[in-house]
C-alpha cells in the first residue's frame, strides 16, 4: 500500500512541478534523522520510519508542496522544503507531536514575504524625513 501511494504521490508532485520541494524535505529528513539519531543514541531505523507511513507520506507528496503555499523560484522550493525538515527535526528531537505540521505552519507563514521577495516587491526602508526647526530668533529689544 505504501508503494503505491508513494508512486501516486510522486506522479502528483512531478506533474504539479513541485517535486523539489517533496524530495527536498525527504532528502532533510533522512539527514536530520541521522543526525537526531546519533544524539540521541538511538537506532537509526528507529528514527526514519516514520518516512514509510502513509501519514509523512501524505505531508511529504501532498500537504508540503501545495502550491498555493510555497515559493515559486526553484532555488527557494528546495530552500522551503529543507527548512520545513530543520524546523520538524527540531520539534522530533523535543518529541513534540505532530511535529511536521507545526513545522509546516511556521515555515509557510514566511511565504507572503518570500513571494514578495520573489516578484521584488519587497517594503524597503526609507529614513524618516529630517524636518528642520526654524532657527529662533531674538526679539529686536532683547539684548
Amino acid at each position: 500500500m505504501n508503494l503505491g501511494f508513494s508512486c501516486s504521490g510522486l506522479f502528483t508532485v512531478l506533474w504539479a512541478k513541485q517535486s523539489e520541494i517533496s524530495l527536498s524535505w525527504i532528502f532533510g529528513f533522512l539527514v536530520f534523522g541521522v543526525i537526531r539519531a546519533e544524539m540521541k543514541g538511538i537506532p537509526i531505523a528507529r528514527v526514519l520510519a516514520p518516512l514509510l507511513g502513509p501519514g509523512i507520506l501524505l505531508f511529504s507528496f501532498h500537504m508540503i508542496s501545495d502550491p498555493a503555499t510555497t515559493p515559486k523560484t526553484r532555488s527557494l522550493r528546495f530552500a522551503f522544503g529543507i527548512t520545513v525538515a530543520a524546523i520538524d527535526a527540531v520539534l522530533r528531537y523535543h518529541e513534540i507531536p505532530s511535529s511536521p505540521l507545526f513545522a509546516l505552519l511556521m515555515t509557510a507563514a514566511a511565504v507572503p514575504f518570500i513571494r514578495d521577495y520573489e516578484e521584488g516587491k519587497m517594503a524597503k526602508v526609507v529614513p524618516f524625513p529630517v524636518v528642520e526647526k526654524p532657527a529662533l530668533s531674538k526679539a529686536s529689544g532683547d539684548a
